[in-house]
């Protein structure tokens, strides 16, 4: 179980349980990305033009994009804090994960994701001020659908109000076989239940989606025959709200595709200027040390093994209180720097899980 007063307190939180502008402007250096799966596909993309002219489409290539289908991504300013990212070739089952990216307080959450019409994928992203009202900016985004070698799971939590249902077994994975379930504990809180991925550790991102409420990661670890992710939702004020949101789990892989380069980590001591993080919830291949520094009040830099010339990262924001963690930008020299904030805009200690992937 996720030891620690971290992730549980466990028995408690168990117990009431139960009743990816600064990122470096893309590098024009190759890449080597493993293939995905033929059965599946993985892109991702990093948005860096938040007030790019309204509805004309726009490439996002090099090192900050990829897409296994070998086809370019593209992306629509739709209007205010509204953008569509299209992911040619990518089939419009699975997941797309977003994370807001760049200076400020606001936050973005995906709104849907439906098929292109050619058989990929157009992801719809929403924006917001800290008061949720439509803003532009800068994001990651990343979409994966198929089946992923090694422990991984995610689904769509799309009945924000049920109090126990299992999700659209069209959005959803589990490499253990079976279907993920979620019991709504409270308002906007839920309980996921992750069928036969018993193994301690691994990382879990969470998207708020189809409006302005953002979700957290409260906790997660194994109870039962499965795996047990405690989320909760809040509005932009920080109250509890029922809301949808988008789900990822992974263990010792990468979420994208099998082989990839890449790393995670839980970012739990929020308030200590230089430390490890528990190598039960961190990951990197290549293998190497993980580093978190804290430079002030809410700010962080994480530095891994794997190179950050290229790829992706998403973080969520963890625990059980209101604050909301985006990426700063990230480069070889900083690492990746995360800032969280309060809902009334300052910066905030937080702890987060945060994914990287090349």
């Amino acid at each position: 179980m996720h030891v620690y007063a971290k992730k549980w307190p466990r028995a408690v939180a168990l117990m009431t349980g139960l009743a990816v502008l600064m990122c470096a402007t893309p590098a024009a250096a190759a890449v080597d990305r493993p293939v995905a799966s033929p059965t599946g596909g993985r892109a991702y993309a990093w948005q860096p033009t938040p007030s790019a002219t309204v509805g004309t489409w726009y490439s996002l290539t090099g090192s900050y994009s990829y897409n296994s289908a070998g086809g370019t991504n593209f992306a629509r300013h739709d209007g205010a804090g509204r953008y569509t990212v299209r992911f040619r070739g990518i089939a419009s089952a699975g997941t797309v994960t977003a994370t807001a990216y760049g200076a400020g307080s606001g936050y973005c959450t995906v709104a849907y994701w439906v098929s292109d019409g050619g058989g990929g994928t157009d992801a719809h992203v929403n924006c917001y001020t800290r008061t949720g009202a439509p803003a532009d900016s800068a994001f990651t985004i990343s979409h994966v659908n198929g089946p992923i070698v090694g422990t991984a799971a995610y689904l769509w939590a799309n009945q924000p109000t049920t109090a126990n249902y299992t999700p659209s077994t069209t959005y959803q994975y589990n490499s253990a076989g079976g279907w993920s379930t979620i019991a709504r504990t409270g308002i906007g809180s839920y309980a996921v239940t992750i069928p036969g991925l018993t193994s301690l550790g691994g990382d879990a991102q969470v998207t708020g989606y189809g409006g302005n409420a953002t979700c957290r990661v409260v906790n997660w670890g194994p109870v039962g025959g499965g795996q047990r992710v405690n989320v909760a939702c809040q509005s932009p004020s920080g109250a509890p709200a029922n809301a949808y949101f988008t789900l990822s789990f992974i263990n010792r892989t990468n979420i994208l595709m099998s082989g990839a380069r890449g790393a995670y980590l839980w970012a739990e001591q929020p308030s200590t200027a230089n430390y490890v993080p528990s190598t039960t919830y961190s990951f990197s291949k290549p293998a190497g040390t993980i580093t978190i520094n804290r430079s002030s009040p809410g700010v962080y830099s994480a530095h891994i093994p794997a190179p950050l010339s290229v790829g992706t990262t998403h973080v969520t924001a963890y625990g059980s209180g209101t604050t909301r963690c985006k990426v700063r930008y990230w480069t070889p020299q900083s690492g990746i720097v995360v800032n969280c904030y309060l809902p009334n805009g300052w910066l905030a200690d937080s702890r987060f899980d945060l994914a990287f992937t090349i």
